[in-house]
């Protein structure tokens, strides 16, 4: 009870902290849906994405590597502050970038095709992207979202507008080991800045920007498509690489309970060596993943394993010292064998949940 009034005390003085709103991503039909003017003065641009690579995914630094090909066509040329844009900026977008030394972007043809009243360019990219998507609470049977996110650097929707028409990957362009491919799509979204320069508190995409270049509530907004690669991993490696050895071990450190009382001094050291065991393997398996503030699959398994080769211990240690022992010799002696047989129907349960 001190700890929990000295817990609440010390909740009751912690610093206020300003207000951070996060950026907003929403359709773009919404968007136009409250502001029509943007879409027929924008510069419209349809764009399609190739890639001939996806590959080097590290979930510990959440970032992966593709390379492949953008191509678009426009007809109207865009406008920045009611000026021509210049040829050798159109086709320069930016993307959801993981670092910026280890990307390139070269564009094929210095001067855009025009033919039947429409221009057409493309340019190559080679990059590592932030994977910002990865979700770990089902892991090590997770499914992932990757995404590629295009926009412009200098136009804001009122100035060009960006209609995503055609995305291709390969399933030999998928190089991703120990993940299989589940599909792609294709998002028309616009990316909301919450927030400016002028007002620190969220604004809103609603209103506005003013005849003097900002208002003091309105939001900037950049036309976004985002490109989406779906992937999971696949279930038999994920047994093989790291179920079976919690098994194995949990096997080992728990049915040692079964044993005669003679052999009292390996059903002791046996749990505690299976318990070092499994600390190792946690401390191995979870370098491949960044820590999450939240429980995983994998955190799960580890506590039905510690909890069965603990229960196997304590069979063990009061086997010698409780004189009452064989009043509840049946059910301590299976409690971890029956944890281990629960285990699967429970992980199940927060696999479907999640």
């Amino acid at each position: 009870m001190v700890l929990i009034f000295s817990f609440s005390i010390g909740r009751g003085n912690e610093p206020k902290y300003l207000n951070n709103p996060d950026e907003q991503v929403i359709q773009s039909s919404e968007y136009f849906n409250m502001h029509p003017q943007d879409e027929k003065k924008a510069a419209l641009f349809n764009i399609g994405l190739y890639v001939d690579s996806i590959y080097n995914l590290d979930l510990a630094n959440l970032s992966f590597n593709a390379r492949g090909w953008l191509w678009y066509t426009w007809k109207k040329v865009p406008l920045i502050d009611g000026k021509v844009e210049s040829e050798e900026n159109i086709g320069v977008f930016d993307f959801n970038l993981n670092e910026e030394s280890s990307s390139s972007q070269i564009k094929s043809i210095n001067k855009p095709y025009f033919e039947d009243g429409e221009y057409w360019s493309e340019s190559s990219f080679d990059a590592k992207f932030a994977a910002n998507k990865l979700n770990f609470r089902n892991f090590p049977f997770d499914r992932q979202e990757l995404q590629i996110a295009i926009t412009s650097n200098i136009h804001e929707t009122g100035e060009l507008i960006f209609n995503p028409i055609q995305v291709r990957l390969p399933s030999k362009a998928f190089n991703i080991t120990g993940y299989r491919l589940l599909g792609i799509s294709i998002a028309d979204t616009v990316r909301i800045y919450s927030s400016n320069f002028f007002n620190a508190s969220e604004v809103n995409w609603r209103d506005r920007i003013s005849s003097i270049g900002h208002s003091q509530s309105a939001a900037t907004s950049q036309s976004q498509p985002i490109y989406s690669i779906f992937i999971s991993r696949d279930i038999f490696s994920s047994l093989l690489k790291y179920v079976f050895p919690l098994l194995i071990v949990s096997i080992l450190g728990t049915f040692v309970s079964l044993l005669s009382p003679e052999l009292s001094v390996t059903k002791l050291s046996a749990p505690p060596a299976a318990i070092l065991s499994l600390i190792f393997l946690q401390n191995s398996f979870m370098l491949a993943v960044p820590r999450t503030p939240y429980l995983t699959c994998m955190d799960l398994l580890f506590f039905f394993s510690y909890l069965a080769c603990f229960l196997s211990f304590l069979n063990s240690l009061l086997e010698r010292l409780d004189a009452n022992y064989l009043n509840y010799r049946f059910l301590l002696q299976r409690s971890g064998i029956i944890v281990i047989l629960i285990s699967p129907i429970i992980v199940s349960g927060w696999l479907l949940s999640n």
